[in-house]
Order: structure tokens, then sequence, then C-alpha cells
């Protein structure tokens, strides 16, 4: 799932910047939702398996 979910991401970031190129900034949003839902999604499955320290987790939840 990590490479799926890493091109998912950048697509979304890539869609979002065309997005706004085309003054979408609506569209660009929710793209850059999608985004940053999917980058949580495989975070969590990440620290999960034991392959993100409890202190990355804490970074993001201090934002």
């Amino acid at each position: 799932m990590d490479i799926r979910t890493l091109a998912r991401i950048e697509a979304r970031i890539l869609q979002a910047i065309e997005a706004l190129d085309r003054g979408q900034v609506k569209a660009a949003k929710a793209l850059l939702v999608d985004a940053d839902i999917a980058f949580r999604e495989l975070v969590d499955e990440l620290f999960l398996r034991g392959e993100v320290e409890e202190e990355f987790l804490d970074q993001g939840a201090a934002r």
C-alpha cells in the first residue's frame, strides 16, 4: 500500500497545483484535503508496523 498511497498523494498534489493554475481554489483545497488524509493514513499504518516513532506523531499533533 505504501507505493500506491504515495502515488495517490503525489497525484492529488499535482492536480491541486493544476487546479490553482486554472483558478479553481475550491477544487484545489479538496484535492489537498484528500492528499492530507492519505498521508495521515500512511503514517498511521507505518506507526502500527513500528516504522514511525511516536515522536513523529506528536509533532504532527502539535500543528
